[in-house]
């Protein structure tokens, strides 16, 4: 533990020597979850009281799950802004959720963490990684934006103030704020994702995963509460509704059925929702505002 703890306390001044400062950067919605349903994961807080995500987020309009390591440098340069727009957001219908993101760091590290930085908001050291996993969260900086529905509606930094190699006086861009703010007006989040630049996280995926993981399930039936309304309340109802510019409204269930057809026929030419960039990948592609593009499997 001692020898992790050396490494992560290296890791800042490592990157700087690289000459490889790393800021938060814009991410495609459609690969980050942005609009889909958040699985129900069941944790245990630290006071030891067991906890469902769907009832800790069933009350408030919007909920903040916030990563966190008091074992890491970047995680705790941005706990004291967390703390802050906690007491910013309070009143406003938003709670903040602040979960363990490193198997290394004890309950009661947290537990002082929190006490210091003055979080008020449910803490949990996830010890089964419930929330991690559920989340799919890669860094100890990322915060995750739900609503009561648990629909993801904001993930990435919480500003651009700290990152690998770097930092600033004050931020340029603070994401989380911003994401807040639009989502409280009824609006949506732009950006809707972004990189997390933090101590990544090791969550086991790919071979790994497939290992471990229980024998298969049926493939799980698509269903319009958790797939397609987010599908389309994401994609289409922003022009699909009353006074905009679709031809027709897509506000309901009813108004969806009825114009299957004619949806099936314009997604599968690539004609709807209306983006003919072409795609792009790697380190340094272009994220483009605004992305409408699908993934194959939507």
């Amino acid at each position: 533990m001692k020898l992790f703890r050396c490494l992560l306390a290296l890791l800042p001044a490592l990157t700087l020597s690289a000459g490889a400062a790393e800021a938060p950067r814009p991410k495609p919605e459609a690969e980050s979850g942005i609009g889909r349903m958040v699985a129900d994961a069941v944790f245990t807080d630290l006071s030891g009281a067991p906890q469902r995500l769907s009832e800790v987020a069933a009350p408030q309009s919007l909920t903040v799950l916030a990563a966190v390591s008091p074992s890491c440098p970047l995680s705790r340069k941005f706990a004291s802004t967390l703390a802050a727009l906690e007491d910013e957001w309070r009143e406003k219908g938003v709670r903040f959720v602040f979960f363990g993101a490193i198997d290394a760091d004890a309950a009661g590290e947290l537990a002082a963490e929190a006490k210091e930085r003055g979080w008020d908001g449910l803490l949990t050291r996830d010890a089964d990684r419930a929330l991690a996993k559920a989340l799919h969260a890669e860094t100890t900086t990322e915060v995750f934006v739900i609503d009561r529905a648990r629909t993801m509606q904001y993930r990435g930094a919480v500003s651009d103030q700290y990152g690998l190699g770097y930092q600033k006086d004050a931020p340029e861009h603070s994401y989380l704020a911003n994401a807040l703010k639009e989502l409280t007006a009824g609006r949506l989040a732009r950006p809707a994702a972004t990189t997390a630049p933090g101590c990544a996280l090791d969550l086991p995926s790919g071979e790994e995963a497939a290992l471990n993981a229980p024998a298969p399930s049926p493939a799980p039936t698509v269903t319009w509460h958790r797939d397609i309304s987010r599908l389309i309340q994401r994609n289409c109802q922003e022009c699909h509704r009353g006074g905009g510019t679709g031809p027709f409204e897509l506000m309901t269930k009813e108004d969806v059925t009825g114009h299957a057809g004619m949806i099936k026929k314009v997604v599968s030419k690539g004609i709807m929702p209306p983006w003919f960039a072409a795609p792009q990948s790697g380190e340094h592609a272009v994220m483009w505002a605004n992305d409408r593009s699908l993934m194959e499997k939507d």
